[in-house]
């Protein structure tokens, strides 16, 4: 039986009494680091055994829900938090992913209410600033970041104002300490973030020193960012994605290993034709429902140190 099998098998056979703090600890370790490595049929296993053997902790619940939330089960998810707040009623991060799975599922009012609820107890919380931005109340982020949010056809200075507000509570990511001159951004309102963006790698620049602010975000941009981000986090990225690549991205394309990473890993979608179409648009949606995605993976609430 493989190693995963094994682990997943004998943590199901694991009974409550048998269950102590450091077998507890030693699970959830195993189930973050498995949905980091895209491993999520066992974390599911891991977090399922968790569950049955300490049914009071919410850790398990929230690891689901973040689970449920990548896999798109918004329904799914939000039922499994709901399940994590009635254990802990007063952790505001649960709160604000309730709030994030109603913006998801296009329950706007309710996403407003709940993440002004948190905003009321932890004021400087930037998730619930950031996804208040996308809903048109500005809090710390210039309002064209919530325009951004709402757009068809983002650009690529949007997509740096919406990577700065949506992983602004990621400390722990690498960045590069110099900072480029870029010599077409002087004026645009996501200066600052396209600086952010450009030293933390998730975006380039380009050889003459610009980054093209106002230029149409494509697909085979946003499966860089991805993949990026991933690198940043210090997930190893091995040779086996487990996609076959698109018929329209070439054996020589230079993004051809992010985008088969993000397919491989469920992040994003060919058309139905086998195509990826790399040159497509992005809206303000699309790009922050693959961070938050993306995040779950990465960071799980309760599982992730930190």
């Amino acid at each position: 039986m493989a190693p995963a099998l094994c682990a997943a098998a004998l943590c199901a056979t694991l009974s409550p009494a048998l269950v102590g703090a450091q077998d507890e600890e030693a699970l959830y370790r195993r189930a973050w680091s498995a949905m980091r490595q895209g491993r999520t049929a066992e974390a599911e296993s891991i977090l399922g055994a968790a569950r049955k053997a300490r049914p009071e902790d919410p850790r398990p619940y929230l690891g689901l829900g973040d689970l449920s939330f990548f896999r798109r089960e918004y329904a799914r998810s939000m039922q499994f938090y709901g399940k994590a707040l009635t254990l802990s009623p007063s952790d505001v991060r649960v709160i604000v992913g309730l709030a994030k799975w109603s913006f998801f599922t296009g329950d706007l009012e309710g996403a407003r209410r709940g993440l002004r609820a948190a905003l009321d107890r932890i004021p400087g919380d930037p998730e619930t600033r950031a996804f208040l931005t996308y809903l048109g109340v500005p809090v710390n982020w210039p309002k064209e970041v919530g325009q951004a949010a709402r757009s068809q056809g983002i650009t690529r200075g949007d997509m740096a104002g919406i990577l700065a507000a949506h992983m602004a509570d990621l400390k722990e990511l690498r960045e590069s300490p110099f900072t480029k001159v870029l010599t077409d951004i002087g004026t645009h309102w996501a200066k600052d973030a396209i600086l952010n963006a450009v030293r933390k790698g998730w975006m380039a620049s380009r050889s003459d020193h610009t980054f093209g602010p106002g230029e149409p975000f494509q697909r085979v941009q946003l499966a860089e960012v991805v993949y990026n981000v991933f690198q940043g986090a210090g997930v190893k990225v091995d040779d086996d994605f487990g996609a076959r690549r698109p018929i329209d991205i070439g054996a020589r394309h230079l993004s051809l290993r992010a985008v088969l990473f993000t397919l491989g890993r469920g992040l994003m979608r060919k058309t139905g034709r086998g195509d990826f179409f790399p040159l497509g648009s992005v809206s303000g949606f699309e790009a922050i429902e693959i961070l938050e995605r993306v995040k779950r993976l990465l960071f799980p609430l309760g599982l992730s140190r930190g």
